[in-house]
């Protein structure tokens, strides 16, 4: 079914086209991944559709059509600004949702004058007013919508319920912001960068609950681990226009693949052509014999059809990361090292690391579990409670904070890049444009010279990488660096990480970008640190190997628990003690018990094959064995639903 159709999308800001007569048709069964550079139009996108942007007027207009069932609801990136960070968690729910938000208000003010000393009349006027206040609230699934608010809180192992917004961490916010999206009965979820500040649990978490969900969704995100799992449907902004593609994100990379080589061979056969045609033109008009019309216009046809294609070209990046060559092998290390804090916080105890020239180093963990005060320790800017530190003489370290207001908003580029002056000294003492340097890192020039209080996070964080490249580093330390940054960006950023011949520490939870830069990988957990020289595949095993054992823990407490009360003879049960199971529900229980692992593990099977075949779509066949491991894996899915239905019923009804 069709959710909305939105035709003759016009925008504009200025003389920047964002869209020029676009339409976009979203289903029921829609899961979509956005795409497409920073400042290109993906948040003026979910805009429109929210209702928030209302397109230009132009001819012919904009029309949206609307299924009757049709609502939209928009998870943002970070807390709106007009939120006072007072607040607890759960006025903050009921911030998102303003009708319910006031009912709510106007219940909790008619219990508060209950209070008081009422007459009868003044009490029934007031149960009255009650009354139709809660109809409303169950007119509008506000209960359902609240307790599926704290259930996913619980799910995110969130449990700070009362603490003021200001006392959380990011990571903590943006728990409350997903349980919040997730909570919402609308058809249509608008999810903006939800994975960014969560780490790599909440993450997949995160994942598996998108995976289960019946509505319709929206996704702009950079985890590419994520859209390979999720999305049925790509939308990419490019210029002005938004391509669709009905398909699985690998499929799209197999397809832009595809599109590329078309290009670059047509871009070839042309080139060839205008060279031979240039030769003809260049030539007197007696050795060329009668001037031709029509070849000359053909060696015209032919630089325009050059300029077109170089125009749709992929910009990229270009990156320069320049080591200053350090001899030294070890260039920083901790001994039998502990940090704690004045206040007695202990963030880790006895740990031991060396970095090496060359080492391309991934440090994870969870949020606020200390992974940013290891590294300011690693490199000296603090000092160890106990134990030993170590860094290199002369060793130059360049810092990639997750900070994006290190400038003030009035500043513009041209007064950051080149300090007041035209150039940009580099790296290799060689010096360029201003203005040239700036738009290698995907910026018009028109942007040189405007305050950078007007950039949007993805553009403040391209311009920080153009800042700090500029500078020789024996080790780049890079905190969270995906963060608010598109696609490309990432990928261009990985290549050049990659071919760096320096050392490199990534403080980061995008599993993709850890998996294809590193070479070690430090699991920070515990107050102590697990290294694996393996990269981030052999700690991915080692993190869910943990998770289970997490899980094993907790249900063997449970389980503890649940006997102790058993114990208790006045404790009530769901179900009649007495009954004896029947022959046919006995065997049906038994089999059904047999078959969960057997298809748990076929469907994690397909899951991990299905992501492994996504990261390298390049044989002719990848697409097709795709699709049908996701239809296999749909089938034993569907049959585990079943079986965990037969299981549930038994217990449910014997136990």
């Amino acid at each position: 079914m069709i959710l909305c159709t939105l035709n003759h999308i016009h925008l504009a800001f200025g003389e920047r086209v964002i869209f020029n007569d676009e339409k976009i048709i979203i289903k029921d069964d829609d899961r979509i991944g956005l795409l497409g550079l920073n400042g290109q139009g993906k948040s003026s996108l979910l805009k429109i559709i929210n209702g928030e942007v209302t397109p230009d007027t132009v001819v012919p207009p904009f029309q949206v059509d609307q299924a009757e069932t049709f609502s939209v609801f928009h998870v943002p990136q970070e807390l709106p600004e007009h939120i006072n960070l007072s607040i607890t968690p759960t006025e903050l729910f009921y911030s998102f949702f303003p009708e319910l938000n006031e009912l709510h208000l106007r219940s909790e003010e008619i219990n508060s004058k209950f209070e008081n000393e009422l007459t009868e009349s003044e009490t029934q006027k007031l149960l009255n007013e009650q009354k139709n206040v809660f109809d409303k609230i169950d007119h509008m699934d506000g209960w359902k919508v609240f307790d599926l608010f704290q259930s996913y809180l619980k799910y995110f192992g969130f449990e700070e319920i009362e603490k003021p917004l200001s006392e959380l961490s990011g990571g903590q916010l943006k728990k409350i912001i997903l349980s919040i999206g997730f909570s919402s009965n609308a058809s249509l979820i608008l999810w903006d960068e939800p994975t960014n500040h969560l780490d790599i649990n909440s993450i997949e978490l995160f994942e598996d609950e998108l995976r289960n969900q019946n509505k319709a969704f929206l996704l702009v995100t950079h985890d590419r681990y994520l859209l390979s799992k999720v999305c049925n449907r790509i939308y990419q902004i490019d210029r002005g226009s938004i391509k669709d593609f009905k398909g699985t994100y690998a499929q799209y990379l197999e397809h832009l693949h595809e599109s590329e080589e078309l290009r670059v061979k047509s871009l070839q056969k042309i080139q060839n052509s205008l060279k031979r045609e240039t030769e003809w033109m260049r030539q007197g008009i007696r050795a060329r014999g009668t001037r031709s019309k029509k070849r000359v216009e053909n060696y015209h046809g032919l630089l325009k059809s050059v300029q077109t294609i170089k125009n749709n070209a992929r910009n990229k990046i270009q990156l320069d990361i320049s080591a200053s060559r350090k001899k030294t092998k070890k260039i920083l290390s901790l001994d039998s090292a502990s940090f704690q804090y004045d206040e007695g916080k202990s963030i880790f105890k006895n740990v031991s690391l060396e970095v090496f020239k060359g080492d391309k180093i991934g440090l994870i963990g969870d949020n606020g579990i200390g992974k940013t005060t290891l590294v300011n320790c690693l490199i000296g800017d603090l000092l160890v409670s106990a134990g030993k530190q170590y860094r290199a003489d002369e060793l130059n370290v360049q810092y990639f904070k997750q900070m994006k207001d290190e400038w003030e908003g009035s500043l513009t580029p041209y007064d950051i890049l080149g300090d007041g002056t035209d150039y940009v000294s580099l790296p290799d003492g060689s010096k360029m444009h201003v203005a040239g340097y700036f738009q290698k890192f995907l910026f018009h020039q028109s942007q040189l010279n405007r305050p950078i209080s007007t950039f949007s996070g993805g553009e403040k964080t391209r311009l920080q990488l153009a800042y700090h490249l500029r500078t020789a580093g024996d080790i780049w330390i890079f905190d969270e660096p995906t963060n608010d940054l598109d696609l490309d960006t990432i990928n261009l950023l990985e290549e050049t990480l990659t071919n760096f011949k320096g050392t490199v520490l990534l403080i980061s939870h995008d599993r993709s970008f850890l998996s294809n830069v590193t070479n070690k990988t430090i699991l920070m957990a515990n107050k102590s640190l697990e290294v694996f020289q393996g990269g981030y595949s052999q700690a991915e095993e080692f993190i869910e190997a943990s998770n289970i054992e997490k899980r094993l823990l907790e249900s063997e407490n449970k389980t503890l628990e649940e006997d102790n009360n058993d114990q208790n003879p006045q404790k009530e049960t769901g179900g009649d003690s007495t009954l004896t199971p029947s022959f046919q529900d006995k065997k049906a229980y038994e089999t059904a018990l047999k078959e969960v692992s057997e298809f748990e593990a076929k469907v994690e099977q397909a899951d991990a094959l299905i992501v492994k075949l996504s990261e390298n779509p390049s044989s002719e066949d990848i697409t097709e064995k795709i699709v049908q491991l996701s239809q296999k894996k749909d089938e034993w899915e569907n049959q585990l639903l079943s079986i965990y239905e037969v299981i549930e019923s038994f217990q449910s009804k014997y136990n």
